[in-house]
Formats: structure tokens, sequence, C-alpha cells
């Protein structure tokens, strides 16, 4: 009967085991960032993303703080909202400009949640960022581009107005407006084909 209960107890541990390791290994692999802090924001674990992302390796920021990274862009009343929503234990979703160890700064979307014992206890917090720097830049480009091309379309004398594929009016120039005395909103409102 012992024996039957060490053989069931070691083949549990061994499965328990087996999930640590997938577990450990797919944070340890994956293509964002995790970082793990006690109830108070002392890193306790970063994935090597992180590192790849910030500049800086694990040795360097165990028992910092993330405010290692901060780049001064955000108020006091930011990060106060942040702290007063995982610490009332929902999760925080949001995006910050942060610096990297060379100074570089950097755009990441961050979700941080609390992670609780069993009594509910919030024992620890996991964030998983994911760098955004990249799409941040390209929106940039987007928008001044937008700019620029409605810049010059109200400045040329020309009637010109857009449709989209179904036969609205999703854009006209400032010469569209003023030679047939309609407003942009009524004139997007106008469908003709």
């Amino acid at each position: 009967e012992i024996r039957k209960l060490n053989e069931d107890l070691e083949k549990r541990v061994q499965e328990r085991t087996a999930e640590l390791q997938k577990l450990s290994e797919a944070v340890e692999q994956s293509p964002v960032t995790v970082v793990i802090t006690d109830k108070n924001g002392n890193i306790e674990y970063v994935n090597p993303r992180f590192s790849e992302s910030t500049g800086y390796n694990a040795n360097e920021v165990i028992g910092q703080t993330p405010r290692i990274l901060k780049s001064g862009e955000y108020s006091e009343s930011f990060y106060k909202d942040l702290w007063d929503t995982i610490l009332s234990g929902k999760t925080w979703r949001g995006e910050f400009l942060n610096r990297k160890k060379s100074g570089e700064e950097f755009w990441e979307s961050t979700s941080i949640s609390p992670i609780k014992n069993e009594n509910g206890e919030i024992i620890h917090f996991v964030s998983v960022k994911e760098n955004i720097t990249d799409q941040k830049i390209i929106r940039e480009t987007l928008r001044e581009s937008e700019e620029r091309f409605r810049a010059f379309m109200d400045n040329i004398p020309a009637v010109a107005y857009i449709k989209d594929e179904s036969g609205k009016h999703v854009y006209g120039n400032q010469a569209l407006f003023d030679n047939f005395e309609i407003s942009s909103e009524k004139f997007i409102e106008t469908t003709t084909k």
C-alpha cells in the first residue's frame, strides 16, 4: 500500500515537473516580453526577450523596479491609475513609451495582471509586453501622409472627391464645398453611383 502511494506520488511529481518545464520553455522562448514582480513591483524574473528589447540583462534588473525603463513621459496620475487597477485585482492594459539601457525610446503594448495565492491574496504581478515601435512609426507616417494629402486637395481650385467601392462619398475638397455650397457632413451623407 505504501509502495503504491509512493509510485502514485512519484508519477504526479513527474507529470507536474513536465508541465512546469513546458510552461518554463514557453515563457523563455516567447516572442513577447514577460516580467514577473513581487507585490511591491520589484522584478523577480524577466525572460530573454526583455533583454533583447531593453538592453538590460536579467542580473541588472532583478531586484529593481520597472521604473528603470521610465521615459518620463507620464504623470503620476497615470501610474496611480495603473497601480489602483492592479491592486484591485484587475488587469491593466495600455501603452508605454519606455527607454532602453542605451537611452533609445521604444513603445510597448502592455498587460499587467495580478497573480493571487490560494487565498485570493495578490502575491506577484506578471507583465506581458509587445514592442510596438514599428507599428507606431507606420501609423504616424500614415497620419502625416493623410494630412499632406488633405492639405494638397483642399488647396487646389478644382473640385475633387472620393467615393468608396459602394459609391458612398468619403472625401470632398474645399473647392467642392465652396462651389456647390454644401457642408462636408451633407456631402458625406449623399451617395451616388
